[in-house]
């Protein structure tokens, strides 16, 4: 299940374009903070794929072979996409970084 705090900041990465460039994979990383049992040397910050959490919550195709949700549309949409599922299915707002 995603849990997310309002105006948390997600990061989207573009996998794949398909051929027809009618749709890309993409897939949405939440990072975690880990200052719990967190040493020096260790990685502090880890990003979680919350993309399966996402298509099974919004019933988006997901992508096994990338691990992706197949999102239709432009990429200078995709972040507005992203934006509208949280909006919708989790009413809450975040913002998202395409890298």
């Amino acid at each position: 299940m995603i849990k997310v705090i309002k105006g948390e900041t997600l990061f989207a990465v573009i996998k794949r374009v398909s051929n027809s460039e009618r749709y890309r994979h993409v897939t949405v990383y939440q990072p975690t903070i880990n200052d719990n049992t967190f040493e020096e040397g260790e990685n502090r910050i880890t990003m979680q794929n919350i993309s399966f959490d996402l298509h099974k919550l919004t019933g988006i195709t997901y992508k096994d072979k990338t691990q992706s949700l197949a999102i239709v549309g432009e990429e200078r949409l995709i972040t507005s996409q992203i934006k509208s599922m949280f909006e919708v299915y989790l009413e809450t707002e975040v913002k998202v970084i395409l890298l």
